[in-house]
């Protein structure tokens, strides 16, 4: 992605625009908001998304000139909408797409509200792979845990159940407000991609092929 020329604005947040005149105000204590609109390099796509975040100054040291320079550094906190951090099969269910779509947008700033909406994409899948979501008792109708839904699951899919367990612990996590990182997000994409890729992705139309062509004992002709 490249910004979009003089989109890009910048201006001082509330403290600094108070205090940058104080005798004590320094360098490091500048913080920026910043705007701006940048487009996908990739023509095919050619989006355009808006950008918004903050920024510092940093010690940048002209050592030529023996005198110390400053740097304007600026971070995304927002970008909307986002590029897609992992590549969802055609397949997948819509519903599940856009909860991965909304991580997209959510993990540039808000890690736990991307760990949330990845959880929320495990539950629609579930919900598409037919795991039932509650259950009737002699009190009533009761909603099972995603935890029960998993191992619900795990009787059909045994190896895909262990890593949405595992995304599941990442997604309390974020929906609990533990402390999370940028890494706890990612790691959480890796095993909702191998998953996706598992269920809807080439492997997974291998593995009914297979299936298919055993059950016919020969070549499959109508499909």
């Amino acid at each position: 992605m490249r910004l979009l020329p003089h989109s890009f604005h910048r201006a001082y947040d509330g403290a600094t625009e108070t205090n940058r005149n104080e005798d004590w105000f320094d360098y490091d204590d500048f913080r920026f908001r910043f705007t701006a609109l940048a487009r996908c390099d990739n023509d095919h796509c050619s989006e355009t998304s808006a950008v918004a975040g903050s920024g510092s100054l940093h010690e940048d040291p002209d050592d030529e000139a023996h005198q110390m320079e400053y740097s304007e550094l600026f971070t995304a906190t927002y970008v909307s909408p986002s590029p897609a951090l992992i590549t969802v099969p055609e397949d997948c269910p819509d519903v599940v797409t856009q909860q991965v779509r909304r991580a997209d947008v959510a993990q540039w700033g808000d890690y736990e509200g991307a760990l949330t909406h990845l959880r929320t994409a495990v539950e629609r899948l579930l919900d598409a792979q037919g795991v039932i979501a509650k259950r009737t008792t002699t009190k009533g109708s009761a909603y099972l845990t995603l935890h029960s839904r998993i191992e619900f699951f795990r009787a059909h899919q045994p190896s895909e159940a262990d890593a949405l367990l595992a995304a599941k612990w990442l997604g309390n996590a974020g929906a609990h407000n533990d402390e999370v990182t940028r890494s706890d997000v990612f790691d959480m994409y890796d095993i909702l991609e191998r998953v996706l890729n598992g269920l809807y992705g080439h492997a997974s139309t291998v593995e009914r092929l297979i299936r298919t062509i055993n059950s016919a004992k020969g070549p499959v002709r109508d499909r």
